[in-house]
C-alpha cells in the first residue's frame, strides 16, 4: 500500500476539483480515480483495498476524510451536498503548494509584465526632431 501523505493527497483533491471545472460530484467514483492519477505510487492493487469494518473502498474512504479536513480549513465547500467546490482559500493553497512532480503549475498566475525601460520618448511617425 503506497498512499501519499495526507498533505499531498489534499493537494490532489484540490487539483482534481479545479481540473473538473471548479466543482466535483462527491459520489462520482471517477472523481476518486482522477485524484489517484496524480500519484503514480498508487497502483491498481491499492485501489482495490477495502476497509475491514465497512468494506468501503479504502482510497474513497481516505479521500472523504480529506474532504472533511479541507472543509474545516475553508478550502472546499459543499461536502454535505451532492456537489463540492474549491474556495478562494483552496485555490490560493494550490497555487502556493503545487507539487513539483506535477510539472508546471497551470493555476499559477502569470507574472506581471515588466514596465518599459526609461528613455527618451519616441516621437510619433512623421514628427521627427
Amino acid at each position: 500500500m503506497a498512499f501519499p501523505p495526507a498533505a499531498h493527497a489534499e493537494l490532489g483533491v484540490l487539483r482534481a476539483i479545479v481540473e473538473a471545472g471548479g466543482e466535483a460530484m462527491r459520489e462520482d467514483p471517477s472523481f476518486y480515480r482522477l485524484i489517484a492519477i496524480y500519484f503514480p505510487e498508487i497502483d491498481g492493487d491499492d485501489l482495490r483495498l477495502t476497509t475491514p469494518d465497512t468494506g468501503q473502498d479504502l482510497w474513497t474512504a481516505k479521500c472523504q476524510r480529506l474532504f472533511i479536513r479541507l472543509a474545516k480549513r475553508g478550502e472546499i465547500e459543499g461536502i454535505d451536498a451532492d456537489t463540492m467546490w474549491i474556495t478562494e482559500v483552496g485555490q490560493a493553497r494550490l497555487r502556493k503548494e503545487w507539487l513539483p512532480e506535477w510539472g508546471p503549475n497551470p493555476i499559477q498566475l502569470p507574472p506581471a509584465p515588466e514596465p518599459p525601460p526609461p528613455g527618451p520618448e519616441t516621437p510619433p511617425p512623421g514628427m521627427g526632431r
